[in-house]
């Protein structure tokens, strides 16, 4: 008679621990849900820089010949360079676009 009471009450806070688990795991996936999928501009280019920075250093001291190091550094430079080029465009086009708005 005990031993079958002890087995459901033990069964019952074996059930109740699995739901809280699911509402957590719901809940948790929620919450990712609700995140706005297009994140903030400046957060997701700062994701972008880490991660070439880091592969950058991971290719440049993973190479033991200078030239292509060498190589490797140029292509990182053009690449920030164009880059930095197509933001200096675009705050040109919203300069320009600012300056001759006629809603003044």
């Amino acid at each position: 008679m005990y031993e079958c009471v002890f087995v459901s009450k033990h069964l019952h806070l074996l059930y109740n621990n699995q739901q809280y688990l699911v509402s957590e795991l719901y809940n948790h996936t929620s919450l990712l849900q609700t995140r706005t999928i297009t994140s903030d501009r400046n957060t997701r280019n700062k994701e972008v820089d880490a991660r070439q920075k880091r592969d950058f250093f991971m290719m440049f001291f993973t190479k033991k010949n200078k030239r292509e190091k060498e190589k490797i550094a140029t292509d990182h430079k053009k690449k920030l360079n164009g880059r930095m080029k197509k933001h200096r465009d675009r705050d040109d086009k919203n300069y320009h676009a600012k300056k001759n708005c006629k809603h003044k």
